[in-house]
């Protein structure tokens, strides 16, 4: 859990009248970030876990992740900008993990820019290694930009 227990973090399911506040925090995370349409198609809950992690009413940060058969691909995961270094991130990342165990998922795979250091650091303490590179995998302002892709294995 994160920092100070005063601030109890809990997460919810991500729903279409939330929207407007994961894209300002998208927004204001990633130099090209996803579209309002994208987060749409991630709320069926049949392909993806679409979740906020909440403070009281205030999002801190969300994830989307995607089943495939035996493995999670965590699709996005982000802290918002005034929640950054507290915490977050890896607790969002524990509860994907614990969620994959619970349901016997074998590998949580993840692309991250190769400019992030911050996550890719976060990843690799967390078990993460990198298991191959795509490149010009996400756009950015002058152009695209190569991602590492990281995998967990769990079983």
């Amino acid at each position: 859990m994160p920092s100070s227990a005063s601030t109890n973090p809990r997460f919810y399911l991500m729903t279409e009248d939330i929207l407007p506040n994961v894209l300002i925090i998208e927004n204001q995370s990633y130099p090209v970030g996803w579209s309002e349409q994208i987060f749409k198609d991630c709320l069926d809950e049949k392909q993806y876990i679409s979740q906020v992690l909440k403070i009281n009413e205030t999002i801190v940060g969300y994830y989307v992740v995607q089943k495939i058969l035996d493995e999670y691909h965590i699709l996005n995961i982000c802290v918002a900008p005034d929640y950054l270094g507290k915490g977050f991130g890896r607790f969002q990342l524990e509860v994907i993990q614990k969620s994959a165990e619970s349901t016997f998922i074998n590998r949580i795979l993840l692309e991250v820019r190769a400019s992030n250091k911050v996550a890719r650091k976060l990843y690799t303490s967390s078990g993460f290694h990198i298991i191959g590179k795509r490149k010009g995998y996400y756009p950015a302002h002058d152009g695209r930009e190569d991602a590492h892709v990281m995998e967990l294995a769990l079983f």
